[in-house]
């Protein structure tokens, strides 16, 4: 039109359809494909896409740190951090802080909830342990109970069939496992009187 103008600067067709133009530029009904609105539409898609994406992320990492994968988590923490670094370009900077600031956050969370877990599982190995021992000592006490048991009847059966010596044996094998148990101590005692009278 410029040119038109300079050629025919009388022109009314001319400076008519020079106004019309300047008119649509204003509106923006010009503006096609590659054009400014074109690119603002694009940053508004790419900066809403970033933040679907950080979203999803960020919830499916909430998801993993319920059910304590911590590991899967942190990762998916990651890859919603590295989506906001590629698209940054597209937000604002309060928007991008804020979204960082989440994902911190979460970060945060993850690794303060796994140090946790770390920790009641090796407290809870350490009580299983101090279970596992205390089962084992009383066992091993309920076995010599047992035995004294077993041998305190079998000497008082030897006892009445008159057989000391044996007797005396079986009182030894008891006090080997149990040396102060009075109830040995005073058969044994009772036992060897006895054989100095016989």
């Amino acid at each position: 039109f410029t040119m038109a103008l300079r050629d025919l600067p009388e022109d009314a067709g001319i400076l008519a359809a020079l106004v019309d133009a300047k008119t649509q530029l204003d509106r923006g009904d010009m503006l096609g494909p590659g054009t400014l609105r074109s690119v603002e539409d694009e940053r508004v898609e790419q900066r809403q896409r970033a933040q679907v994406e950080f979203q999803q992320y960020m919830y499916d990492a909430q998801i993993n740190l319920s059910e304590g994968r911590y590991d899967k988590a942190l990762s998916l923490v990651v890859l919603a951090e590295e989506g906001l670094r590629q698209r940054r370009v597209y937000m604002s900077t309060d928007l991008y802080e804020t979204l960082a600031a989440q994902a911190r956050a979460l970060q945060s969370d993850i690794q303060k909830k796994r140090a946790l877990s770390n920790q009641d599982r090796l407290l809870s190995d350490a009580e299983s342990q101090k279970i596992n021992k205390n089962r084992a000592k009383e066992n091993a006490i309920a076995k010599r109970l047992e035995f004294v048991k077993q041998n305190l009847l079998r000497v008082r059966e030897l006892q009445r069939e008159l057989k000391y010596d044996e007797a005396l044996g079986v009182l030894e094998e008891i006090l080997f496992v149990d040396e102060h148990n009075p109830a040995a101590l005073a058969l044994k005692d009772m036992i060897e009187a006895t054989k100095l009278y016989l």
